[in-house]
Parts: C-alpha cells; sequence; structure tokens
C-alpha cells in the first residue's frame, strides 16, 4: 500500500468513498474539512493499492508544524476504512503507509483522534490496535454522554416531571429553520455560563447547514405564543445524532424545555432505526475539566459515558 497527499482532484473519490465507508461520516467530506480552511493547513491522507491503484482509505487530516493531528477541526478524524473484510494486518500495513509518507514530508509526530464507535456503521476499530502495537501512547481522553436508543430507556424521575411539566405548560417542539435567534440564544448561554463563545460562527453555521440539509437540523421548543425558549442543532449521521449545540433562555429551563426535546427527539429517532443519541462531553471550555452540573443533567437524560481517546505517536 502507498499513502500520499490528498489534491483538489481526489474530491469526488474521497466523498465516495466516505459514502460506502465503515465508519465515514458527513464531516469527513470535502465541503466540511473546507469550511474552515483558512485557519488550519489540511494535510489529508489518500491510502491506494500499489499495484492497481485503488483507494482502500482516507485520513483526514492537517499539519501543525512537524505534527499531523486528525483532524484538529472535525469532532472526530481518525482513519477511514471500506466495509469489506479487513483483517488487522492489512490496516496495520495502512498505517505503516501513512508513517512512511509523514517521514518522507517532515512529519515527527501523529496525533490521533478515532472516530467513535457510535459512528460506525460496521465495527471499525484495528486502527487503535495497530498505533498501540507500534508505540502510541494515550495522551488524553474525554467522556462524550451517549443516550442509547434501542434498549432500555433509562432517566430520572425528576426529568420525567420536567417532561409533565413542560407540556403541561404548552411547550412544542418542532423543527426550525432560524437559524438566528437560536444563535443569540446559544451566544448569550455560553457567554453567561461559561465565558466562552461558540466554535462556530452565524456564518459558518450558515454555509453548513445550506450544504448539509439533511445532516444539520435545528430544532427549537416553542412556548404557546411561539416564542422560541431552547433548541438544539442536530448533526444527523447513519448510526447516530449529535447535538451540536444546546441553548436555553431562562423560561425554557424553568419549565422544562430541553428534557421535553431529548424526550421526544428520542422517540423520533428510535422509531426511524437510529441507535445513539451523542450529547457531546461536558468539558468546561474555561478550565478545560468537567462541568458537574452539565455532567449531571445529561445523565439524568438518560445518557451514559463512553470513552473519546487520543493517541500520539513519536515517528522515528
Amino acid at each position: 500500500m502507498v499513502a500520499r497527499l490528498y489534491t483538489d482532484d481526489d474530491r469526488g473519490r474521497w466523498n465516495d468513498f466516505v459514502a460506502t465507508s465503515a465508519n465515514g461520516t458527513f464531516l469527513h467530506r470535502r465541503e466540511y474539512i473546507e469550511y474552515h480552511g483558512d485557519r488550519m493547513t489540511d494535510s489529508s491522507i489518500l491510502i491506494e493499492k500499489e499495484a492497481n491503484g485503488r483507494l482502500v482509505a482516507i485520513l483526514p487530516a492537517n499539519r501543525e508544524g512537524e505534527t499531523l493531528v486528525s483532524h484538529r477541526g472535525l469532532t472526530y478524524g481518525g482513519l477511514i476504512v471500506g466495509q469489506r473484510h479487513l483483517p488487522d494486518i492489512e490496516v496495520e500495513r495502512m498505517i505503516d503507509s501513512v508513517l512512511d509518507l509523514c517521514r518522507h514530508i517532515g512529519i515527527r509526530k501523529l496525533v490521533y483522534r478515532p472516530v467513535p464507535h457510535i459512528y460506525h456503521r460496521v465495527p471499525a476499530e484495528a486502527d487503535i490496535y495497530a498505533l498501540l502495537c507500534k508505540g502510541a501512547s494515550l495522551t488524553s481522553a474525554a467522556t462524550s454522554a451517549i443516550i442509547t436508543l434501542q434498549g432500555r430507556r433509562l432517566s430520572n424521575e425528576s426529568m420525567r416531571q420536567a417532561v409533565i411539566k413542560a407540556r403541561r405548560e404548552g411547550l412544542t417542539v418542532r423543527r426550525t429553520d432560524a437559524l438566528h435567534p437560536f444563535y443569540e440564544m446559544l451566544t448569550t448561554n455560553l457567554a453567561e455560563r461559561h465565558n466562552a463563545r461558540p466554535v462556530h460562527s452565524l456564518g459558518e453555521l450558515e454555509q453548513l447547514r445550506a450544504q448539509f440539509p439533511e445532516n444539520i437540523i435545528p430544532i427549537g421548543v416553542f412556548t404557546p405564543k411561539m416564542e422560541m425558549c431552547a433548541g438544539i442543532l442536530l448533526y444527523y449521521t447513519d448510526t447516530a445524532v449529535r447535538t451540536q449545540y444546546i441553548a436555553s433562555t431562562e423560561t425554557g429551563r424553568s419549565l422544562g424545555a430541553i428534557p421535553l426535546a431529548i424526550d421526544e427527539l428520542r422517540d423520533e429517532l428510535a422509531a426511524e432505526g437510529y441507535d445513539f443519541i451523542d450529547m457531546g462531553t461536558s468539558i468546561d471550555p474555561a478550565t478545560g475539566l468537567i462541568d458537574p452540573g452539565l455532567s449531571s443533567q445529561k445523565y439524568s437524560l438518560g445518557a451514559r459515558p463512553t470513552v473519546c481517546p487520543e493517541l500520539t505517536l513519536d515517528i522515528v
């Protein structure tokens, strides 16, 4: 196998491969990777069979000096592979080809963030094993709060009572194209509660929403007067839906707007065959530590933790 850097001529092959892969999502499409291209040096990689040039894997990545990161601008990166049977030794050869290319272009370190298993169409975690065998170390890890949709329904009494109250107060949940009021609510929440700002600008979210209308969907929670009191920006993949951003007004918090939204979303997605809701990490951006209140709220909604590791390998 041979690895080489991505070029614009590879766009069609890249996107086609993501669509039929074992573990790729719309975040790995070139349109999503490149929306913040002015802030990062893209160094994505294609891995091909040397004999016939057949594409067998891709690695979304950006370069930071002598370090290759997979991928700093994405929620998750890692090696994207096909759905066919793939022996461990073949994945190891893919990693070897990436490391050979890194040596050739002056990369001395690989920071690797694999696609979480909940997004896999079929299991594809041999990359983690291969990197550990080559001496990679676990340098960071975060827990993401996951709601399982196809098994036992988990929540607690306080959340059930919050949902009952929200319905009694006449709150309703529906899809909306009104990104601007949601973004204002989100910006206020993050500033007041975490002294932070959204990772995406409103313009970036509008651009991404226009490019991925079936994958990026805002939902709002509305009072009987049709005032938005809470909202969630959802990222839909084949197996899981991620709550990319969640925001609420004081009114929404007092009336149980978010518990209602998650409760109705859980029923809807389960009926549609989805397996998981990913509510993300509970890291306070100001401290880098877990926010106990946010973490507790997610788990009270029925979420349970899964680990998202980051591996680092010195390339010699």
